[in-house]
């Protein structure tokens, strides 16, 4: 402990001077794909942050489509990078009704985004150890059409979290 000398194991990430950058991977052509993470590499990246859209990935209620993501988290992988997950994106079935054409508001019942975050996690479990749970609920189109609500996102992120690492114990959220 700190009064000992020793830093605390989550010290290390705060003190790593690594870099990462944000990405848009899906829809690359797999020599493209290679030729972009090659690029990262190269360029001394460490962490990469993918947005898995859930809508994306579930178009209908318990039928996951992985090809396109099980490329991606491969291919990062393969190239020695890190994945940082930024789970969001919400299909039709799951929005309120006020929301229906914003994939980007977050479904009425949370439990259905664990569900959702259950299967990704346990999928993924052996390949992807850092996760990001919604992007920019601060602000209105990524939290739909009501006012923005941090208690609602609590409870979003807690579901979120409990789902994860009941998949994968050694994840960070």
């Amino acid at each position: 402990d700190a009064l000992s000398g020793e830093l605390p194991r989550y010290v290390d990430l705060a003190w790593e001077k690594s870099v990462g950058v944000n990405t848009d991977l899906q829809e690359l052509e797999p020599a493209e794909l290679a030729q972009v993470l090659k690029v990262l590499e190269q360029a001394d990246f460490r962490w990469v942050r993918q947005r898995f859209p859930w809508d994306a990935i579930e178009r209908l209620p318990g039928e996951y489509d992985w090809s396109e993501w099980d490329r991606i988290v491969e291919g990062v992988a393969s190239h020695g990078l890190e994945l940082v997950a930024v789970l969001d994106g919400s299909p039709p079935w799951v929005r309120a009704e006020v929301d229906a054409g914003n994939s980007l508001a977050p479904p009425v019942d949370t439990r259905e985004f664990g569900d959702f975050v259950t299967a990704f996690a346990t999928r993924f479990a052996d390949r992807i150890d850092y996760y990001h749970i919604w992007d920019e609920p601060n602000i209105a189109p990524h939290w739909g059409a009501g006012e923005i609500d941090p208690a609602a996102y609590a409870r979003f992120l807690r579901e979120g979290s409990i789902r994860v690492r009941a998949a994968d114990n050694n994840a960070k959220v």
